[in-house]
């Protein structure tokens, strides 16, 4: 929504009424010292037993105010009140930092409120002991300034408090807030208000509701200049009058936010609100948009000198390069082939999280190393040099957050891929990272929407966990050889296993160490000898795994586990529920055959049953067939998983189709002496 004013928002107050009316009965008393004893006994630390602090409320105000000296300023409030509870809250809590950005001295924010204290709870009465405000120590880093102080006397149990304002002239920031985290909060609530002057697109995310969800509007007068920006006409004061928005969200009783298996990052659920700048409304004046759309944010960044601008120089100090890596070849595709593998094998990634050029082209070409989009921009501008049309794609990686395709928030990207046209095909690729194949990307860029960067058109590309699909076929075949057992594993991995299996694998310490931990993970005393990896040095082929094994099969009763050290030892999803979405990152589907004869002297005593399972309709299954003879065992083992992505609702069915596989693969074959 449009922080506004809009008829709309009436209507929308009035259907919240009822809601604001609930929740304002639960809201704390925001008295600055106003502890009282029963705070420190929060009813939520006997729910949440793991909890080492817990914040009995944590409020912020963002508003507009009249700037005599520059337009208008924001202003924003934060008050944060909580219980310590163990001292491993300590190093998080009892030091509280406060980041602010001075650019020069000449436009600066400021903290111009500050106040804190320690309360603790001794014979039934409260001491409070204040922060003294001469301890606020302060570290410059560029721009940016962070103010830290501790609390004093601080113990197990104790109670700290603190509030702040920051004053800003960048009235087109409004500061975002995070209602969860890694503690408990009793109370959490955020006011923003803006005046019709100016236009902010609102960003909701995660899953908890609100408590509170309130719009109301008032008349309100600001005092500001009237032409700061004319250095050729003198500046005056002049009243504003403007209608105003004031938006309150409010969530009590927040769990904290615990990580999960098959998380691509807390960021994306975290229930939390922030602001897009979409455009300022001068009185009777057309309106004066901001970047707001991706043509505009295209042409800026190609623009940008620590972006697209090095790319539009001749860079002739390329061309030795490029005929070295082509070495005179004329194929199309054979060229960008050969000029992307020079740069991956011969560049170094220092920083792989990293939207903006940290160095001339040229340093990073000479010194052979430099950040992600160093590295990219350099494959571009090689890609430029040899005749092909190659522009930049930026993305957000997992890790990172999802970012909101809609709107052109740049701080939400820190990556930067090539893409190249080939003819009719269109290649993405990726050369900061060593032994990635060709027209690859690694599994952390699958992440939703990236953006070609045009001038054009730029064009928006899904890069789907879900399009991913990871197939790895493995057999084994065992055969009686005197009174031992002897076989052969063979397993051949898709993409992403067989590119993890080459950063893991770079010495040849590493490949012994691998082999050590696969012997580990028989429950039988096996040798393995004659181990090879294929393709373990040629990034464009499946890693193969082979090796030979064998023991000697000892006293009345063997138990065997037929899928040998290949079956799933826990269900990784532990929680009993789940209020987010499972992100793998990638679909699968694993096959498992073996071929095994009886050990001489033996019979089978008992053997698994078969078995097939659905994950839901349509989303994958699991199958387990198994038989035996006189002579040998027979397995065939199937896990099929269609898609990467699960909602919330579908979790209990997911968390149920792992937990068979878990217990039908740790299923025994007892082999019986005759």
């Amino acid at each position: 929504m449009r922080l506004i004013l809009n008829p709309l928002l009436f209507l929308h107050a009035a259907m919240l009424l009822c809601l604001h009316a609930s929740g304002q009965k639960d809201r704390p008393d925001l008295k600055f010292g106003n502890v009282k004893v029963a705070d420190f006994s929060p009813k939520i630390a006997a729910t949440d037993s793991s909890a080492d602090a817990v914040f009995l409320f944590d409020v912020g105000n963002a508003y507009f105010e009249g700037n005599k000296k520059d337009f208008f300023s924001t202003v924003y409030e934060k008050h944060t009140r909580i219980k310590l509870i163990r001292k491993t809250s300590f190093d998080d809590l009892a030091t509280v930092k406060i980041e602010y950005f001075e650019d020069n001295g000449f436009k600066k924010q400021e903290i111009t409120e500050l106040e804190a204290a320690t309360y603790n709870l001794q014979n039934g009465q409260i001491t409070t002991t204040k922060v003294d405000k001469s301890t606020l120590f302060k570290e410059q880093n560029g721009k940016w300034v962070t103010a830290k102080f501790t609390f004093p006397n601080v113990k197990e149990g104790s109670i700290v408090e603190f509030r702040y304002k920051i004053e800003s002239p960048y009235y087109w920031r409004l500061p975002s807030w995070k209602f969860q985290g890694e503690h408990p909060h009793l109370w959490s609530e955020y006011t923003v208000e803006v005046p019709e002057l100016f236009d902010f697109v609102v960003l909701k995310q995660g899953y908890l509701p609100f408590t509170v969800d309130t719009v109301k509007n008032e008349y309100k007068s600001f005092v500001v200049i009237n032409n700061p920006h004319d250095a050729f006409e003198a500046s005056s004061s002049v009243t504003v009058n403007a209608n105003v928005t004031q938006h309150t969200w409010a969530i009590k009783n927040v769990p904290a936010f615990k990580e999960e298996a098959y998380t691509s990052s807390y960021k994306n659920f975290v229930r939390a609100v922030e602001f897009q700048y979409l455009a300022y409304r001068p009185p009777h004046l057309p309106v004066e948009y901001e970047t707001n759309t991706w043509q505009k944010a295209s042409k800026e960044l190609l623009d940008y000198e620590n972006f697209g601008h090095p790319l539009t120089d001749l860079n002739t100090w390329l061309k030795d390069d490029i005929k070295t890596a082509t070495g005179g070849q004329n194929d199309s595709l054979a060229m960008v082939k050969a000029i992307y593998e020079f740069v991956r094998d011969n560049y170094t990634c220092k920083d792989n999280t990293a939207l903006y050029l940290s160095q001339p082209l040229k340093k990073t070409h000479f010194g052979r190393s430099g950040n992600v989009t160093d590295i990219n921009m350099l494959l571009i501008a090689m890609m430029h040099n040899a005749g092909f049309t190659a522009e930049p794609m930026i993305l957000s990686t997992r890790e990172n957050g999802r970012a909101n395709e809609a709107y052109p928030i740049l701080s939400r990207y820190n990556y930067t891929i090539a893409h190249v046209k080939v003819g009719d095909s269109d290649l993405m690729l990726d050369a900061s990272v060593n032994r990635l194949p060709f027209g690859k990307l690694p599994p952390e860029c699958y992440n939703g929407k990236a953006v070609v960067v045009s001038q054009d058109k730029p064009l928006l590309v899904t890069l789907s966990a879900d399009a991913l699909t990871e197939t790895t076929q493995t057999s084994a075949f065992i055969s009686n050889m005197g009174d031992s057992l002897a076989g052969t594993y063979s397993s051949t991995l898709g993409f992403q296993r067989s590119l993890s299996t080459r950063q893991a694998l770079k010495t040849n310490t590493d490949v012994d160490n691998f082999f050590k931990d696969i012997k580990k993970s028989y429950l039988l005393d096996v040798a393995v000898s004659n181990t090879s990896i294929d393709s373990l040095n040629k990034p464009d082929y499946p890693v193969a795994i082979n090796y030979y094994f064998d023991f000697k099969p000892t006293g009345d009763i063997i138990y065997y586990n037929p899928l040998m050290g290949d079956a799933l030892k826990q269900n990784p999803f532990k929680s009993a529920e789940r209020l987010y979405p499972v992100e793998r990152p990638y679909s699968e589907d694993n096959t498992f055959v073996l071929n095994m004869e009886i050990p001489k002297g033996y019979k089978v005593d008992e053997l698994p049953t078969s078995a097939k399972v659905l994950l839901n309709t349509d989303d994958g299954f699991f199958e387990y067939v198994i038989r035996a003879d006189k002579e040998r065992v027979q397995l065939r083992c199937r896990t099929l998983i269609k898609k990467a992505t699960f909602l919330p609702q579908d979790y209990q069915t997911l968390r149920d189709f792992f937990a068979f596989i878990v217990k039908k693969e740790a299923e025994q074959i007892v082999f019986k002496k005759l």
